[in-house]
């Protein structure tokens, strides 16, 4: 009986294990790609703002050499906004960063848990 047991263990098909559930990879997928989609161009849109930034910089320089009467008030606003666009860079840079680490992050996660 043992032996009988032993043999047809032996030359049985084994099991394929656990394999992805299909359905929720698609259900994942479909959840994330809005966010994906909007993320996709951050880091353009980064630059943009960044080449503004030095844009309006410039040109609060060109007009503080100006001999415009009302040219320092032009120029403290200019400056504001210049250094508004590049907080601006920074804080969507990081953010960007947070949410392609939070992709990954779930979906690494995502993929253990869709094994079982």
């Amino acid at each position: 009986m043992v032996s009988y047991l032993l043999l047809k263990g032996l030359f049985q098909i084994p099991d394929t294990g656990p394999g992805p559930d299909l359905i929720k990879v698609a259900g994942l997928a479909r959840s994330f790609e809005p966010l994906i989609h909007y993320s996709e161009n951050g880091v353009q849109q980064i630059g943009d703002l960044q080449e503004t930034g030095v844009a309006v910089w410039d040109l609060g320089e060109s007009v503080r050499f100006s001999n415009m009467t009302s040219a320092p008030v032009i120029v403290r606003e200019l400056d504001d906004l210049s250094e508004s666009l590049k907080t601006l860079a920074i804080e969507l840079t990081r953010f960007f960063a947070n949410v392609d680490g939070d992709i990954d992050r779930y979906c690494s996660l995502s993929r253990e848990c869709f094994l079982y």
